[in-house]
């Protein structure tokens, strides 16, 4: 969501655990299971094309520099 007059955001930047490289959010969150739900997070590494999902827990934001 963006306010009137609040600039437009650029994609939220993250690590995840057991990566090096960072990747930009792509989808915010999706339930995933039928028994036991699990929420995840869409990541897109630009360096090698991939979007995986993660559970949200090990998805950490980027501080902006």
């Amino acid at each position: 969501m963006r306010y009137l007059n609040e600039q437009q955001r650029g994609p939220r930047l993250v690590r995840v655990t057991g990566r090096d490289d960072l990747g930009e959010v792509v989808d915010e969150g999706k339930n995933i299971g039928s028994v036991k739900n699990l929420y995840c997070v869409g990541v897109h590494f630009p360096a090698t094309g991939e979007v995986i999902y993660y559970e949200s827990s090990r998805v950490d934001t980027v501080p902006p520099q």
